[in-house]
């Protein structure tokens, strides 16, 4: 388990982050997932959840260089 530091957590939070593409990502989560007959929230669920994680990965890839 990834555990973060009080300092990762406020650079995070101040803007390391992009949070429009993890709100986009949960709305087109959860259109695709209504489209495809899954409950409107568990798509954006998902969606969010995946977009993140994205978002995390690039996050710690750029404080490995």
């Amino acid at each position: 388990m990834v555990t973060l530091s009080q300092n990762e957590m406020l650079s995070i939070h101040g803007g390391k982050i992009n949070w429009v593409y993890v709100i986009v990502g949960v709305v087109i989560g959860g259109i695709s997932a209504a489209t495809f007959g899954v409950p409107f929230f568990v798509g954006c669920i998902l969606g969010g959840v995946l977009t993140l994680g994205y978002e995390l990965f690039h996050y710690f890839n750029e404080q490995g260089d």
